[in-house]
């Protein structure tokens, strides 16, 4: 009792905390019996001990997260696109279309589009002049872009299965992209991109289960 006539009865410690009491699976059951449980149990207990502040508190609990709302059906694998973030917080990814990439500034909350297939016309321009007249080359009118990276050194790879092949932007010098193409007899189609920590790259090819390791100059390691 103090001298206001309060009456108090000091806790201190797990040992005597543990002594406690409280509504635990329809009955009263001892803090120390929830914290130190037999093997074959696996009590959730409301209150726990904290070693590190010696105080009482709340159990912490480890937040769940469902992989999909309940009737919803699980993502196919095929939806996979492919993304990737550069040195300077700028992140790259292949549009649902994917016919493009996406772009998003680092600190920015609004993407906006780095490049489409449809802007391939612009970068081929046709020259016109007296006797000779050049014709434009004959692109398809779509692409089919499947996995992306960006590299150590600043390219941007983006796989084009419709082309056979690699899209290579160069993320410092802009302007339109290098196409990289595979031989027609060689199988190829990619999957996945992964850049390596010596400016290379590596692709996944999913569907001839295999991939290709590239240098940082894009030129075939192995076989």
């Amino acid at each position: 009792m103090d001298v206001n006539g309060t009456r108090f009865h000091l806790l201190y410690g797990p040992d005597d905390w543990g002594l406690c009491s409280i509504e635990h699976d329809g009955g009263p059951t001892r803090l120390a019996d929830l914290w130190n449980p037999a093997p074959d149990e696996h009590p959730s207990p409301a209150l726990e001990w904290d070693g590190e502040q010696n105080v009482l508190r709340l159990a912490r609990e480890a937040p769940l997260f469902r992989r999909s709302a309940r009737g919803d059906a699980p993502i196919a694998i095929e939806a996979r696109r492919g993304a990737g973030r550069d040195r300077y917080g700028n992140w790259y990814w292949i549009n649902p279309e994917r016919d493009g990439v996406r772009f998003l500034p680092g600190g920015a909350r609004q993407s906006v589009s780095f490049w489409r297939a449809a802007d391939r016309g612009a970068d081929c321009a046709v020259a016109g002049g007296d006797g000779f007249t050049a014709s434009a080359p004959v692109l398809p009118q779509t692409l089919h872009l499947q996995g992306l990276a960006v590299t150590s050194r600043h390219y941007l790879a983006v796989g084009d299965v419709t082309e056979h092949g690699l899209l290579i932007f160069d993320l410092h010098a802009g302007g339109a992209p290098l196409l990289l193409r595979w031989p027609v007899d060689v199988p190829f189609t990619p999957w996945d991109l992964a850049p390596t920590p010596d400016g290379g790259l590596l692709v996944l090819d999913r569907d001839h289960r295999a991939y290709w390791a590239l240098d940082a100059n894009f030129r075939l390691l192995a076989d």
